[in-house]
């Protein structure tokens, strides 16, 4: 909710820490080390919490080198993603991945036509984990952000409450016939769509064949 209503108070750090301690404390409950006002201290450990409390430690415990700067892979996609208005920097920034301008279809456009060159539009979510996925996995990679140099990259969010979400959901709704996130569109300078393509993608070479599908006669 945070992301969607844009209040940026919940951080990536503070996001980490209570997942940190909230996965502590359950551990350490379900392995005896804590205990509840009116527990009997004879209470036993048996072997199915001890080998749950084990797991939160440990998901507790993998936690920490994120906070100091290692990226937590998979995880990083449920995070919450920065204020896309500037670049996150410091030990806790994510992944870095090449630049996108926000919200503006027209802008990148213009740029793609002043610039000579094709335009990617991402209509993406602020709650959209497969969204923040491929932002984080997938676009910093090294063959797909070396081919995202060709492009003009613009990100559309549709779930916001602002008037920018509602009309660029209206603009993914009647140019395409659908509200999917991710929806990815590849268009030329002239705003003619080349390519489109719906979901998540895991495999690079399958979002660069995407990216350089071309219909016949263009």
């Amino acid at each position: 909710m945070d992301q969607v209503l844009q209040l940026h108070v919940l951080s990536r750090e503070r996001f980490l820490a209570i997942w940190f301690a909230l996965s502590l404390v359950s551990g350490l409950y379900l392995l005896g080390q804590l205990r509840l006002l009116g527990s009997h201290e004879t209470e036993t450990v048996g072997l199915g919490r001890v080998l749950a409390g084990t797991v939160f430690v440990a998901f507790a415990m993998s936690l920490l080198p994120r906070m100091f700067g290692a990226n937590l892979g998979e995880i990083e996609s449920f995070l919450p993603q920065p204020d896309g208005s500037s670049a996150q920097t410091g030990p806790s920034a994510a992944p870095a991945g090449p630049a996108w301008i926000e919200n503006d279809l027209a802008g990148a456009i213009a740029k793609a036509r002043n610039e000579h060159k094709t335009v990617l539009v991402s209509f993406s979510g602020y709650a959209c984990t497969n969204c923040h996925w491929m932002k984080v996995s997938l676009f910093p990679r090294a063959e797909v952000a070396l081919a995202l140099q060709d492009f003009v990259l613009v990100e559309l969010y549709t779930d916001g409450t602002d008037e920018a979400s509602k009309r660029n959901q209206a603009i993914e709704e009647s140019r395409f016939s659908t509200v999917a996130l991710p929806f990815y569109a590849v268009l030329d300078s002239d705003d003619r769509v080349l390519a489109t393509r719906a979901g998540l993608v895991r495999s690079s070479s399958e979002f660069l064949s995407f990216l350089h599908h071309r219909p016949a006669g263009s």
